[in-house]
């Protein structure tokens, strides 16, 4: 069974008006990758160039896991 604390991870931001959002990474049980915002649809998270790079660690992380899970299901070897 997959670990979901290792599978799911969260980057803080601020909204438009300057409050609290997120943007949540997730790899789901199909190994599909699902991103989830705290703000209304449409409406943008402002990053700082930190969290900017963290999110972008986090999708290369969830990236992993998705394509080694799915060469698992497969019984595909890793390169």
């Amino acid at each position: 069974m997959r670990d979901r604390r290792r599978t799911r991870q969260s980057t803080e931001g601020v909204d438009q008006l300057g409050g609290p959002a997120h943007v949540e990474v997730e790899v789901r049980d199909d190994d599909r990758i699902a991103l989830t915002s705290s703000t209304p649809p449409g409406e943008p998270i402002l990053f700082s160039a930190e969290s900017a790079a963290q999110l972008r660690n986090q999708l290369g992380d969830a990236l992993t896991v998705s394509l080694r899970d799915a060469r698992t299901a497969r019984g595909c070897k890793a390169p």
